[in-house]
């Protein structure tokens, strides 16, 4: 790109910022889940597996349609996509602040998914565009970093005051107003770089036949997925009502899970800096990797620790799960220019998806009618996570740069 044609790094932080507090906002309500549920389900009268069926319901249009969502963006361009998202996802939190019934929450939390499935997609391919190829890395782990943050402190707080008992209600009328007043700065303020603007792109069909036959891009989708859908499936729903088994509380429990978006937010943007200074893209996925998958057999396989070490290695765990974000640099390295956007959601909607089917296996594993569930119980239900983070593990080993493969 020529000194002419060079974005402006205040306009591209002001426009990736706008994208990733939307992000911001669609993983704080993807962590209050773990929080709301049981509110819901106290009020609807759910068992535990209508709980796990409503966080599936979520993550399944979340995920469903993030195969649109990349060319989507691609074709109309992120102004569009982005500011209508956001307006569905303010339809669907009034919708679920007025349902009565089962059915209302579930159409209430797919409308939700359908409105957030372009936030994740949009803030990376915004960092991608408005920042240089040294950057994006660095980008692309402050992107995972801020929502980690962000979200965790919103936990936090709520666990230190007492309000995390709050009424479901309350919270999806805050998070409606809120999505309609970053809708508005969307559509006034965000745009591609005019010139880094792609060819026209193809038919969504034509981006999957491209895509599919890129080796790397299957090593990349398949691990950023794995990583990204057991961190999601267990931090989002299960991590809480899985402490509270071990004896905590849900104040302890909550500030737990909180841990493992701090671990998270720190382990992102530290391999996004580590890649910008020493480069090995790849030799970092395989060690963040690694880690990732000794922790969670750790917290998932091991003992009742005492509750230092519970929270230590709720923070590790998270710290190497934020590496997952290293796979969209890589992955970019492989695939065309026109297909950054469909290619980049192909991987985020594998991620949602996935961790959709986790929390509602997860939620089968567990159902049963009569109450308290056991440690053991959740050890079995949630072996499930180990494996795909194993999956996860083998393909990282899979990936290397372009021209070394």
């Amino acid at each position: 790109m020529n000194v002419k044609n060079k974005p402006k790094t205040g306009l591209g932080l002001l426009i990736w910022g706008l994208a990733d507090l939307y992000f911001i906002l669609s993983v704080t309500f993807a962590m209050l889940l773990g929080v709301v549920l049981p509110n819901i389900a106290t009020e609807l009268h759910l068992s535990t597996a209508n709980v796990g069926l409503l966080g599936f319901s979520f993550f399944l249009s979340f995920g469903f349609m993030q195969f649109f969502a990349g060319s989507l963006i691609d074709s109309k361009g992120p102004r569009v996509a982005l500011g209508t998202s956001a307006c569905i996802a303010a339809i669907g939190f009034f919708l679920l602040f007025q349902a009565k019934t089962l059915v209302l929450a579930l159409i209430a939390q797919m409308i939700i998914g359908v409105g957030f499935s372009i936030t994740y997609v949009g803030a990376i391919y915004l960092a991608e565009r408005w920042f240089s190829k040294e950057q994006f890395p660095l980008m692309s782990g402050l992107t995972q970093m801020s929502a980690n943050l962000i979200s965790a402190l919103v936990l936090f707080v709520m666990a230190v005051t007492g309000t995390i008992s709050a009424n479901f209600r309350i919270i999806a009328m805050i998070l409606g107003i809120i999505s309609l007043i970053l809708a508005l700065f969307l559509f006034l303020f965000v745009k591609s770089v005019p010139s880094k603007q792609p060819q026209k792109s193809p038919l969504l069909s034509s981006n999957l036949a491209q895509l599919l036959r890129i080796p790397q891009f299957w090593f990349g989708i398949i691990y950023f997925g794995s990583n990204f859908g057991v961190f999601l499936a267990f931090s989002s729903l299960w991590n809480i009502p899985d402490s509270i088994t071990y004896g905590h509380s849900l104040e302890t429990a909550t500030k737990m899970s909180a841990m493992l978006r701090f671990g998270g937010a720190f382990g992102a943007v530290l391999s996004g800096w580590l890649v910008r200074q020493l480069g090995h893209c790849s030799t970092l996925v395989k060690v963040y990797s690694t880690g990732a998958l000794i922790l969670t057999i750790c917290l998932i396989f091991g003992p009742v620790f005492p509750n230092i070490i519970t929270f230590s290695i709720m923070a590790l765990m998270g710290f190497f799960f934020g590496g997952t974000a290293l796979g969209f640099p890589l992955v970019a390295q492989h695939i065309p220019l026109n297909l950054k956007g469909a290619g980049f959601g192909l991987m985020t909607s594998f991620g949602y998806l996935l961790s959709a089917l986790l929390e509602y296996l997860v939620g089968v594993i567990l159902n049963r009618s009569s109450l308290p569930l056991t440690v053991l119980e959740f050890k079995v239900a949630l072996a499930p996570l180990v494996l795909f983070t194993l999956i996860g593990f083998l393909c990282s080993w899979k990936l290397s740069e372009k021209g070394k493969a």
